[in-house]
């Protein structure tokens, strides 16, 4: 697995650079990858994901923006349900669209899935900009979901904005996103039965995005426009 991972990011053209202590800087070459007309921030997490990713039973929500990542895993041979309230037409082997809402997936059984990937999704919920119908606590209602749907000792992988402050950035005129802080990532996570057992951080440098610790982390402003920092969580259910 770690030879494949490291011969797709080579052939993808992804290096992700360390930073070290508290400084910004890149110990080796990379680059952001562009797919359509902005960044992809999920690009940065695509090893990240394969190695946490564990068991048979995927599900991958709001997936059509980065489909590729999800036909991936279905060729890898994993069984993947794609939620998304978005029109997907294609056809692909190991990969069933399901046209739900993240906080309500009916198809889905109770602790029937080894993992969900929720990948630059939370932070939309209950917004504007994806014309979502209105849902105060969108959040907290898909976390139940999620908590339902997943196995005991499953896996929840998840990639949110982070700030300094927590601030809903706009988008021709609409709600966009959220940021997160530690506190309201706690707060998310509250159900007794989940535990967060990793949080790993991305700063978009001059270049390219590079990892760096969460006292670096602490101290990112978010500005108006798309996100300067991630936070990648490894949610373990109990």
């Amino acid at each position: 697995m770690r030879r494949f991972i490291r011969d797709l990011n080579e052939k993808l053209g992804l290096r992700i650079g360390k930073a070290k202590g508290n400084e910004l800087r890149g110990s080796t070459p990379c680059q952001v990858l562009k797919t359509g007309w902005l960044d992809q921030e999920w690009e940065v997490g695509l090893e990240w994901y394969l190695k946490r990713i564990k068991g048979q039973m995927i599900v991958d929500t709001g997936f059509i923006s980065h489909q590729n990542f999800t036909k991936l895993l279905a060729r890898l041979g994993f069984t993947v349900y794609g939620v998304d309230l978005g029109l997907f037409t294609g056809y692909f082997p190991n990969l069933n669209y399901l046209n739900n809402l993240v906080w309500d997936i009916p198809a889905l059984k109770n602790e029937s899935i080894d993992t969900i990937v929720a990948n630059s999704l939370l932070e939309h919920l209950g917004l504007e900009y994806y014309s979502q119908p209105p849902q105060p606590t969108a959040e907290q209602d898909t976390m139940a979901e999620f908590n339902r749907i997943l196995k005991p000792h499953g896996k929840l992988l998840m990639q949110v904005p982070y700030a300094k402050e927590t601030t809903i950035v706009y988008h021709k005129s609409e709600q966009f996103y959220r940021t997160y802080t530690d506190d309201t990532i706690y707060n998310l996570i509250a159900a007794p039965n989940l535990n967060l057992v990793n949080m790993t951080f991305y700063a978009r440098g001059e270049r390219c995005w590079m990892e760096v610790n969460q006292e670096v982390a602490n101290r990112i402003k978010q500005g108006s426009g798309f996100p300067v920092c991630l936070c990648y969580l490894e949610v373990v259910k109990r």
